[in-house]
């Protein structure tokens, strides 16, 4: 059911999913193409905040900083998948790999990197405070309805 706390929800979570793609993007200087590299992180963003965040309001500021640090960090973490199995599929269309085993192991391994470039403390610390952001506003919201 669309309640305005999941609207700010996904709204506020892909919009810091935008922002925080383009500080890694800063940061990733060596790397020209980036795909959809920001669509994705926004629309998941965007599918995070409506579900997690706009799901769990009502119930006190401390269940919302709680619900938009979880929401962050299944988004973090999908995104990291999804773009770490993007990553090897490239990879392997270049032939880079023996066999399919070598290949989806090298996800997690391409994971790990990404990982590690992304924990800049700048954007650690803005993944944080939007997580903690976005979660207050989606109880605002929720209790301006009342």
């Amino acid at each position: 059911m669309p309640t305005a706390a999941r609207l700010v929800g996904a709204l506020s979570l892909d919009l810091l999913g935008y922002a925080v793609s383009e500080m890694i993007i800063d940061v990733m200087v060596w790397r020209s193409e980036f795909g959809w590299f920001i669509p994705l992180n926004v629309a998941l963003g965007a599918v995070f905040g409506w579900r997690t965040i706009g799901g769990n309001v009502g119930h006190g500021m401390r269940e919302a900083i709680s619900s938009g640090i979880g929401a962050l960090v299944l988004m973090v973490l999908t995104a990291l998948f999804l773009q770490s199995g993007n990553m090897m599929i490239a990879k392997s269309m270049d032939r880079r790999y023996d066999g399919p085993f070598e290949a989806v192991l090298d996800i997690a391994v391409i994971g790990y990197e990404n990982f590690l470039i992304m924990a800049e403390p700048q954007i650690l610390g803005a993944l944080v405070a939007g997580a903690i952001l976005c979660g207050t506003l989606a109880e605002w919201a929720s209790r301006r309805r009342r």
